[in-house]
């Protein structure tokens, strides 16, 4: 029996669920590199779209009081940014998406999965020989045989490449960063001899964490690209076509709950739909509970129906009676503790008592409350310091006691915890900038400058320092004296291994971003200090280019010593 998340994977692209914009700005990338892979000359009404693109983005740096955009072609007719990467959480199909758009470029594909395969022998054998010209067909694949039957272009798509920190220097993707690179340096070569290679095939790289740490090198030479959770009515319709094509009846209301209780995971919708259709050819919400508890957690116990159960009393009950008696009380308890997320559940009730209708006696209801959540908290640091996990048994009836004190029928069903969640990635992608600066210091600077003092006295001062009030002119015009203090903000960049790279904002507004974003943590909601100038367009285009130009000459300089050292006759 073919699962039908097989029988129903995207094939074309029009089969793709999700946002169109994003589908179309990967394909757009893939669609540059014809020139150089198919020795496609672009028509005419290409031409016009990259005009009109490019005059777009001059009138933005214009409106921004800034000079007009430069873009240099590459020489081989390849974009700007020689690697496409990927990320979003899993479960959006970022894999399926890549594998749709390339096959229908006209790419035959070579997937590697970097979890598995992390040390730079992948990247100097499998990738190099997997951007050849012409490519293995699947007999030579799987060792039948080299041959070549299958002259299509190789595309190589890299999964899962935030997963690649083996080795103790991140090898893999190091090892990456160098072959794009070098490639870019092809320009300067010279000579039949020259062993630089450009990257003449396209590279997409998927993530789910964009942040990680083994992934910064890669940041800042490749085209981002976020996948978003796409809307539950796009997922309602495509499960109400395939249960159509199955024979299977389900109405709206059971595919929304299928898809709210499924968190917009189509994969899963997919399975649970197929286990109904098993059993029965009707998908109401009974089979679609029982079918679910398979491949998700027990909906009658998730934190969410808890927070519901605590919160939210029967219309059955009376206006300010809870309706704890004994039976209640016990199915109760027993529903916290199969749910087993005590932490979850405490969590949802802080932030949600304070939205609930107010009790009569308000401060002393209150004051429960309190009392309740720091003997929660003294529970738990108890349990956690002194490995007292039999007092475990407390939490249901602790958790139970908010039912007593804040449950009304007049109450709204409470929503899934998030603000802890939230802010927990928050904070765990700000420490990751953090780390990621500090890496980059010197040493003698790194010694100098713990992590708080980075926050608290360094970074201020250092906003104020690379945001200098210069006027947005081209480089040809700007006076010695601009240029001088534009040149002390580019080497102190460098010296700090900061960036500014090319970014789009939800808004399709271009703009210079640092990397690491350290500007974060002098802004708060969003409001700037009033004696850091704003970012202007042209002025960071203008810093951008210098620090890449030092960048390529430093890699052309390393390159030649490296080339110098090997010539070297042997010292015995």
């Amino acid at each position: 029996m073919t699962l039908w998340t097989d029988r129903y994977r995207p094939t074309k692209f029009i089969d793709l669920i999700g946002d169109e914009r994003v589908f179309r700005s990967a394909m757009s990338w893939l669609k540059e590199w014809d020139q150089c892979v198919f020795k496609h000359e672009r028509s005419a009404a290409s031409r016009r779209k990259v005009a009109k693109k490019r005059s777009a983005q001059a009138a933005f740096a214009a409106s921004a009081k800034g000079p007009a955009t430069n873009f240099t072609p590459d020489p081989l007719g390849r974009p700007q940014e020689k690697v496409l990467l990927l990320c979003g959480a899993p479960g959006l199909g970022k894999t399926t998406m890549a594998h749709v758009l390339a096959q229908q470029a006209g790419y035959d594909i070579v997937e590697i999965n970097a979890s598995d395969d992390r040390t730079t022998k992948v990247v100097t054998e499998r990738i190099k020989s997997a951007l050849e010209t012409r490519t293995l067909d699947s007999g030579a694949r799987q060792g039948g045989g080299m041959t070549f039957k299958d002259n299509r272009p190789t595309c190589v798509i890299i999964d899962e490449i935030d997963g690649a920190a083996g080795g103790s220097d991140g090898g893999f993707v190091k090892a990456l960063v160098k072959l794009i690179t070098d490639g870019l340096l092809y320009p300067l070569a010279r000579g039949k001899k020259a062993e630089i290679k450009p990257l003449v095939r396209p590279i997409i790289c998927i993530c789910n964490d964009l942040y990680a740490q083994t992934l910064r090198p890669l940041r800042s030479i490749a085209r981002i690209i976020r996948f978003a959770t796409p809307t539950p009515m796009t997922i309602i319709k495509r499960l109400q076509t395939i249960c159509d094509m199955e024979k299977l009846k389900a109405d709206l209301r059971n595919l929304t709950f299928l898809v709210k209780i499924a968190s917009g995971d189509l994969r899963s919708c997919l399975n649970t739909l197929q286990a109904v259709q098993s059993q029965s050819s009707v998908a109401s919400e009974s089979a679609i509970r029982s079918a679910a508890i398979v491949g998700m957690k027990d909906v009658g116990t998730s934190v969410r129906s808890i927070l519901s159960k605590l919160f939210k009393l029967p219309k059955k009950a009376k206006e300010g009676e809870s309706g704890l008696d004994s039976s209640s009380l016990s199915e109760l308890v027993q529903d916290i503790e199969t749910c087993g997320e005590h932490n979850r559940i405490i969590q949802g009730c802080f932030e949600y008592y304070l939205s609930a209708k107010r009790p009569t006696d308000l401060w002393a209801t209150y004051e429960s409350v309190h009392e309740w959540l720091n003997f929660s908290d003294r529970l738990e640091l108890k349990i956690k310091s002194e490995q007292s996990y039999s007092m475990t048994f407390y939490f249901p009836f602790v958790i139970a006691a908010w039912r007593e004190l804040m449950g009304k029928i007049s109450n709204t069903a409470p929503e899934y915890p998030r603000i802890d969640y939230e802010m927990s990635l928050k904070t765990a992608a700000h420490q990751e900038f953090l780390a990621s600066f500090r890496q980059a210091m010197p040493p003698l600077m790194r010694v100098s400058f713990m992590t708080e003092v980075v926050i608290s006295e360094l970074i201020p001062h250092l906003m104020r320092i690379i945001s200098p009030d210069l006027r947005p002119v081209n480089s040809q015009l700007i006076r010695r004296e601009e240029r001088d203090v534009m040149m002390r903000v580019v080497n102190i960049m460098l010296d700090l291994g900061l960036k500014l790279i090319h970014d789009k904002g939800e808004d399709g507004q271009l703009s210079f971003v640092l990397d690491p974003p350290i500007d974060l943590f002098t802004q708060y909601e969003g409001k700037r200090p009033q004696d850091i100038p704003a970012p202007r367009y042209g002025v960071r285009q203008m810093i951008a280019r210098e620090v890449r130009l030092c960048v390529f000459c430093v890699i052309h300089v390393r390159n030649q010593y490296q080339k110098s050292i090997c010539l070297m006759p042997p010292i015995y």
